[in-house]
């Protein structure tokens, strides 16, 4: 029986290990604490916060001196991963995310370099230090994008071109955040999903990103990505070659790739984890073989020898977001009975309630979402809004 140490929360992915004769241990903050922890986790290590790295690593240490062998530590949450490598570094437990991860994990800015310094990607891209960067940036590269370097969930992402230039270097100057600003890549976005085992890779889903062209907040997924077998070894040798440069050895990969029409390909940003907005769930709908967030979970844990890869029915599987467009929710239902008579709608989650008020502009102002198959790409392509007005009723204050 593999004992693991897992640090942070994703009971998915660690029920996935249990259910495999896993024996877990949890480091997470006592704000957490479920009922459940005590049929999941055989121990559990609470702390008030994880804003005492020194304190953590050593009372971990400690512990898991006392507590014997452990197979490997796995982390699925980017804002922990640097404390979960130093804890595998201080207690010698095999991490499956190295020093070569590290240097860009919450950094775009030493991702690009890297690529760049690797001779797989050049986009021009550069840390910004005031007004006057953005704009000398603008004035030499046209269209650009400016975004946080350690962004997530498409928050503050900002279209920059001569004619917005300084209205938005006004809204980057009042904020506390470091930025980065990017040439703008005019294509088509998608996000590839992979799994490593043991240096090889598995590039299993390549998924169509619907995206507010606005905001560049995410608004849907499909998947898989309806495109052209040849497209299709194009992207896998690309992200065959991204991944072994990135030095990846074992567990799951979420990326984001933008194709230009030239078939040209850039990386957008990499991730050492499953992709986000439910992604594994659609690929676990249509998987004839396996669940994709079992598959990670013991990748990360490197507990898999080797892997035959997925096999996908021939159906489409589409997730729509339904974003805030008021400042306050009046009312917010789901329309039971016109869900209950369409089979193709396969499940629905409102996140909010009466009373609750727009957030900022990101992943997190969404106020609910509809899973929807069919085996007509083009009809989840074209359908994203018919379907969110047909299943979720919403009036604003």
């Amino acid at each position: 029986m593999s004992k693991i140490l897992v640090i942070g929360g994703f009971s998915e992915i660690h029920r996935a290990l249990k259910k495999n004769n896993c024996k877990l241990t949890l480091v997470c903050e006592s704000s957490k604490i479920k009922p459940y922890f005590k049929d999941l986790y055989d121990e559990v290590l609470a702390f008030n916060s994880f804003k005492n790295e020194v304190q953590i690593i050593e009372t971990v240490s400690k512990a898991v001196e006392y507590l014997g062998d452990y197979q490997s530590i796995i982390c699925m949450f980017e804002n922990l991963q640097a404390l979960a490598y130093k804890i595998a570094e201080k207690t010698k437990i095999p991490f499956n995310i190295n020093e070569t991860q590290m240097m860009v994990i919450n950094n775009k800015y030493a991702l690009r370099t890297y690529l760049k310094n690797s001779f797989f990607d050049n986009v021009n891209c550069e840390m910004i230090e005031n007004r006057d960067d953005v704009i000398r940036f603008v004035n030499k590269n046209g269209t650009s994008i400016l975004k946080p370097i350690d962004g997530t969930g498409s928050r503050a992402i900002y279209k920059v071109d001569s004619s917005n230039v300084k209205e938005i270097v006004n809204q980057v100057e009042i904020s506390d955040e470091t930025f980065i600003i990017e040439k703008f890549i005019e294509g088509e976005e998608f996000s590839i999903e992979a799994i490593s085992v043991n240096s090889q890779h598995h590039i299993y889903g390549i998924t169509k990103k619907l995206k507010n062209l606005e905001t560049f907040v995410e608004i849907g997924h499909i998947v898989p990505a309806n495109i052209s077998t040849d497209l299709e070894d194009i992207i896998n040798n690309y992200m065959g070659k991204l991944l072994s440069i990135l030095k990846v050895t074992n567990g799951p990969t979420h990326t984001e790739i933008i194709i230009t029409n030239n078939q040209e390909i850039h990386v957008v940003e990499t991730h050492f984890r499953l992709g986000g907005g439910m992604i594994s769930e659609l690929y676990r709908n249509i998987s004839i073989n396996h669940n994709p967030i079992e598959i990670a979970a013991l990748s990360s844990a490197q507990l898999l020898n080797d892997f035959d890869n997925f096999v996908f029915s021939s159906k489409f599987v589409a997730i729509y977001f339904e974003e805030f467009e008021g400042e306050v929710i009046k009312t917010v239902t789901l329309d039971d009975h016109y869900i209950e008579n369409h089979k193709d709608i396969i499940a629905t989650e409102l996140y909010v309630k009466a009373g609750d008020k727009r957030r900022e502009i990101g992943s997190s102002n969404r106020i609910g979402h509809v899973i929807k198959t069919s085996n007509d790409y083009n009809e989840l392509i074209s359908g994203r809004e018919k379907t969110l007005n047909s299943c979720i009723e919403v009036l604003y204050e």
